[in-house]
């Protein structure tokens, strides 16, 4: 394969065959490792109720597979020695992922989540972004606050850290730094696909009482409450549990619903602001002769009808301005005309000086030649008289 450069983002850009940019040629280097779930649980005796049922609920896994990248790629930066790139970028960027260092950190980080152990003793509950309630969902709040303390356990806070190099408590260049080494981490160590499985057996696991899986073990399949149902609305990728749908239903992006100042359109939802100020046929508009005086504001759809019912204030509108026009092109004119005045004017004066300087050019023309001819006889007499001593 064949890229454009080092950045791990070229990867995905990257060509089977070599072009004239591509300057870097890359070797596949393939490790393979079976992920085998009850592996994670034989070790330590093992529990029945996750291997029930596949579904999971679809928000808890969700949230925590975005947990457990993220607190991969913080873990990642710890205790590193910020340094300055190449001459265009920005000062203090990390030093490059290494995969020693990564997968080590990652299976310390699937360590930690004690898949197989008893489950952990209930705390307060802290089920911030979720929408389940019950003892699993605290547990798993629980689960995240340890995962959010996964990486500064293992070196210097990178925020913190940060802040000395940006002189910042947080800041953009902050942000962008963590969501780079996210994206390296999700394509080169964490797959979501991996990371979605792990969290559906740290879910169980966390799950005894069934809140949050299901614990049949006969294959309920679709009927399943927590069965991963594909969204309906055309261009939504995203899977969510069935009994999650309808919640999903009333905030995606992708389904269509009517405009609700109800002009009879329907768009999907994350085009409603464009449709609201661009496409409505019910949006507020200005009349088209608005920087002409007309002040009217009409809705989109009536507009051709307020073009029609007020053409004569229009015309007298445009007749206004055109005479205003007039009165301005009339004052222009005036100064034109006053400018090609005075332009004559200096041009009669600059012909008369180059007149009295082609005179004054002929006078010194004529006074040098006299000198000259003066010089030329002082300068016989020198000679004769010079001859003269001289004999």
């Amino acid at each position: 394969m064949y890229s454009v450069d080092f950045n791990p983002s070229s990867l995905f850009a990257a060509s089977p065959t070599r072009k004239a940019v591509h300057f870097v040629r890359r070797r596949k280097i393939v490790r393979v490792r079976t992920f085998d779930p009850p592996n994670l649980l034989l070790p330590h005796g093992g529990e029945s109720h996750v291997m029930t049922c596949d579904h999971c609920d679809s928000d808890a896994v969700r949230f925590l597979s975005s947990k457990l990248l993220e607190a991969l790629a913080v873990a990642s930066l710890m205790g590193q020695n910020f340094k300055r790139g190449k001459k265009n970028d920005p000062p203090g960027r990390p030093e490059p992922m290494r995969d020693a260092k990564v997968l080590g950190l990652k299976r310390q980080l699937i360590e930690s989540l004690q898949l197989g152990r008893p489950a952990p003793v209930i705390g307060p509950p802290t089920a911030d972004g979720l929408h389940v309630s019950g003892d699993g969902a605290v547990r798993l709040s629980a689960l995240v606050a340890q995962l959010d303390r996964f990486g500064r356990e293992r070196g210097n806070n990178f925020m913190s850290r940060a802040s000395r190099v940006f002189n910042q408590t947080f800041d953009d260049d902050v942000v962008r730094c963590l969501d780079e080494r996210k994206s390296e981490a999700e394509l080169c160590y964490f797959p979501r696909d991996e990371r979605d499985a792990i969290a559906t057996i740290t879910v169980k696991h966390l799950d005894p009482e069934f809140k949050l899986h299901c614990d049949r073990t006969d294959g309920c399949g679709e009927r399943c409450d927590f069965a991963l149902l594909p969204c309906p609305n055309e261009g939504c990728e995203q899977f969510v549990s069935k009994k999650h749908r309808d919640e999903h239903d009333s905030r995606c992006g992708f389904k269509v619903v009517g405009c609700p100042r109800n002009c009879g359109d329907e768009v999907p939802r994350n085009r409603m602001d464009v449709h609201m100020s661009d496409a409505c046929p019910r949006r507020e508009v200005k009349c088209p002769l608005h920087t002409l005086g007309c002040t009217a504001v009409v809705l989109a759809k009536d507009l051709p009808g307020h073009m029609t019912e007020n053409s004569n204030s229009h015309i007298l509108l445009t007749a206004n301005r055109m005479m205003e026009h007039q009165g301005v092109i009339k004052q222009l004119h005036g100064r034109v005309e006053k400018l090609q005045i005075e332009n004559v004017e200096l041009r009669q004066k600059l012909e008369e000086y180059k007149k009295d300087a082609e005179k004054d050019a002929r006078a010194v023309d004529k006074k040098v030649g006299k000198v000259s001819k003066q010089l030329g006889a002082l300068e016989s007499l020198c000679r004769s008289e010079f001859r003269s001593h001289k004999k």
